[in-house]
Parts: structure tokens; C-alpha cells; sequence
């Protein structure tokens, strides 16, 4: 295996922080996977390494795997506002374009990565052979940001409208992260159709989500994933899966394998 760290630049200019894990023997296959907002490529934080390894287990198994930080996320260029629905597409757009060339696609996205993921499907019409997700945000607006029974940012949201911040400054800040939300984003989410985006997630597509999640209201990916037929299981864990990170490693790689 051979793991190489470099810069994509995107069309408008953003250099993102890319790490790819090249297989002694391939079985031409690519994985490209998207981390969470406020995330990087290892995890929730720097200091993580479990989507290192979970890179490395895949790798090992054959695949190439592309991870890399969003704009305004990790090492890559740029700040919070500078994320939005177009900036996830653009970034995820160059990084396909770039990486995957006669290689087999198959997507991994976790939270905000989730969405991403359906977002570029839908605008695309991308054909990928497998597709996993945890926690995935299904529907931003009222999964993630307007939910109210939410410990992330949905107070900073409606504290930031009602003293008129939102309109002046043209951000909410979830003070909980130190992230600024715009409203830009805001206002993309609203527009975007995660019913429709669904019907874009290949046949072979497995939803993994945590009891205990706090940030993303569990239920609408879990509903979704029951209305829409779509494999899911269920986890003795939070947002991030950490508490059963093994397992949910473990589960990820036999479905990509098979």
C-alpha cells in the first residue's frame, strides 16, 4: 500500500488537502470519502486517526481510497464561510474528476457527508456501484439545522434571526463549534429535494446511525431508509459512531468487500 498526501485546487481556486491509499493489488475499485462538517479526513477532530484507519483497511482489501478536507475544514484553504451546498459539490466534483478515472465508484460520506454525497448523485446523475453513510444528514434543514430537539446549532440559528445578526453579518455562529453558518447555506438547504436526492443512491447503499445521536435527528434517515428499502442498521452509539467505532469499521469494510 502506498499512501500519498497533496493538493487538489478547485476551479475557483481552493486547495484542498488530499490523502490516497493506493493498493499493492488492485481490484479497481475507488472509495472517496467525505467527512462531517466541522470534521477533517481523520475523524471529528486532528487529533483522530479511526477514518485513517478505516482508509487503510480498505485499502488493504483492494481499493484505492481518496480522503480529503473540505474548504474551510482542516489543512485545505479557506474559512466557514466559504461553506455551502455549491462548495460541497464543487469540491467533491474536482476530487471524482481528478481521482477516479476507469476505477469503479463507491462513495463513503459521514453526517454532513452524507448529504454531499446526495446532493452531487442528484445534480449529477452519477452511476457509483456502492454507497455507505453514517449518521448520515438526510434532509439539513429539518434533520440538522432547524431541529429543534438538537444540541448543535439550531439555537445559534434562531437566537442569530431573531436579533437580525443572520441578515447583517449573513451568518449564524454555532458558538458550540466556533463555526459560522451562512446564510448561504442556509438558504441552499432550504432548496434542496432529499426526497428526490434518494431515489439517486445506488441499489447497494447501507445507512449506519447511533441510538444516541444528539446532532442529527436519527429517524429521518432511519424512516427513509424503511420507506425507500435501503439496508440500515442500528448502533449502541453517538453521532460519530465513536463509542462502537470498531464495529461500525468492521461492518463497513465487509460491505464494501462483498
Amino acid at each position: 500500500m502506498e499512501k500519498c498526501n497533496y493538493i487538489i485546487k478547485t476551479s475557483d481556486n481552493f486547495e484542498l488537502d488530499t490523502t490516497t491509499y493506493t493498493p499493492t493489488l488492485s481490484n479497481d475499485k475507488i472509495i472517496v470519502m467525505c467527512h462531517g462538517l466541522t470534521g477533517v479526513k481523520q475523524g471529528r477532530t486532528a487529533q483522530d486517526t479511526y477514518l485513517f484507519d478505516l482508509a487503510s483497511k480498505l485499502c488493504e482489501n483492494g481499493f484505492k481510497v481518496v480522503q480529503f478536507d473540505w474548504r474551510g475544514h482542516g489543512k485545505s484553504s479557506g474559512k466557514d464561510i466559504d461553506v455551502c451546498c455549491d462548495s460541497f459539490f464543487n469540491d467533491l466534483d474536482i476530487i471524482i474528476k481528478k481521482e477516479v478515472g476507469n476505477l469503479k465508484l463507491n462513495l463513503w460520506g459521514w453526517s454532513i457527508g452524507g448529504f454531499s454525497i446526495l446532493q452531487y448523485l442528484q445534480r449529477t446523475r452519477l452511476k457509483t456501484e456502492k454507497v455507505v453513510l453514517w449518521s448520515p444528514v438526510i434532509d439539513p434543514i429539518g434533520s440538522f439545522f432547524y431541529n429543534k430537539n438538537s444540541l448543535a446549532c439550531y439555537r445559534s440559528i434562531i437566537d442569530s434571526t431573531k436579533n437580525g445578526t443572520l441578515y447583517s453579518d449573513g451568518y449564524a455562529l454555532w458558538t458550540a463549534k466556533n463555526f459560522k453558518i451562512t446564510k448561504k447555506f442556509l438558504d441552499q438547504s432550504r432548496s434542496f429535494d432529499y426526497v428526490d436526492a434518494i431515489n439517486y443512491l445506488p441499489k447497494n447503499t447501507l445507512i449506519i446511525l447511533g441510538n444516541n445521536d444528539v446532532l442529527v435527528d436519527k429517524t429521518c434517515a432511519e424512516d427513509y431508509a424503511k420507506e425507500f428499502g435501503i439496508d440500515y442498521k442500528v448502533l449502541n452509539a453517538g453521532h460519530a459512531l465513536y463509542e462502537d467505532i470498531e464495529n461500525a469499521k468492521e461492518i463497513t469494510v465487509k460491505y464494501f468487500c462483498d
